[in-house]
């Protein structure tokens, strides 16, 4: 619990100087826009808009950016967890149920989990990195242009995390299947 706690403190006083620049846009913008009602002519209002969104969404981007090398970084470290752990698994495996459902099942595993690891990190996370940039940019304008490239991109992720999620479960599933006529074979039984 400390170290939660901790790394939660590391992380808000990391983040301090993104919350003063976003609460500085908001009080700019409300500065902006009382001065800009006393002017008859909108255009000033409207590029003091622009401009402000524009400056906020660099921030909101920026830390977005931040927010996905994080998850980069959590996914190398699960990978790296797994390289260490399946290995005592499947060991501990081989021994209960049998040495050939253990090694073949091991082996395709890892490479599901690298697959599964490949898609998220060099897929999924630049498809949502597009997706919250076309996001920020379909706020600017009054109508709709990006909607339905936002809903396209929406549903690939959707599709992509359900495939690799059925994908891996799967796996489970057939290898509770398949383990005891493989071992059946392998000790003669069968």
């Amino acid at each position: 619990v400390k170290i939660a706690v901790t790394a939660v403190k590391n992380e808000i006083t990391a983040r301090k100087n993104l919350f003063a620049a976003i609460l500085m846009c908001g009080i700019l913008s409300a500065l902006c826009k009382n001065i800009a009602s006393l002017c008859e002519n909108r255009q000033i209002a409207d590029l003091g808009f622009y401009f402000i969104y524009l400056l906020l969404s660099v921030f909101l981007l920026q830390a977005f950016e931040d927010a996905a090398g994080i998850v980069k970084e959590g996914l190398d470290s699960l990978i790296a967890f797994l390289n260490v752990a399946l290995p005592a698994y499947y060991l501990s495996v081989g021994v209960s149920v049998g040495g050939s459902t253990a090694n073949g099942f091991y082996q395709l595993s890892m490479l599901a989990i690298y697959a599964v690891q490949y898609v998220l990190i060099y897929f999924l996370l630049p498809v949502s990195c597009v997706y919250m940039f076309f996001s920020v940019l379909s706020g600017i304008s009054k109508d709709d242009r990006l909607d339905g490239i936002l809903k396209l991109l929406h549903k690939l992720n959707t599709y992509v995390i359900t495939a690799c999620m059925a994908f891996i479960g799967g796996l489970g599933a057939v290898q509770s299947l398949l383990s005891p006529v493989a071992d059946g074979i392998s000790y003669g039984t069968a």
